[in-house]
């Protein structure tokens, strides 16, 4: 599945990536950090920027940790829809939680 949701990223499909998280989670599969950064990617690529935003306020019900490429993929989604304060908002969440931002 992780590749499938990583093919997804470039042509935008964070539908299809949704879906397959998604069908991950009805079948009892660990979805990964892998997994979500994709996802998370391929909304914000996609203009879909809450659900970007979402998907990684999310992660942590997962047990997932969100990484320094889980917060860059929200930042640019963000960044892509002018949503400049939730932004900072994600930069501030990631010194809070020992993330170091990358340059």
């Amino acid at each position: 599945y992780s590749s499938a949701i990583s093919a997804c990223v470039k042509p935008a499909r964070w539908d299809v990536a949704l879906r397959l998280l998604a069908r991950m989670r009805g079948r009892d599969l660990e979805s990964d950090i892998i997994c979500y950064n994709a996802v998370v990617s391929a909304c914000g690529e996609a203009g879909q920027w809450e659900i970007s935003l979402a998907l990684l306020a999310g992660m942590p019900a997962k047990a997932l940790a969100p990484n320094v490429i889980s917060c860059s993929a929200a930042i640019s989604a963000c960044e892509r829809a002018g949503t400049w304060e939730f932004a900072l908002s994600i930069l501030e969440d990631m010194r809070s939680s020992s993330v170091t931002p990358n340059a």
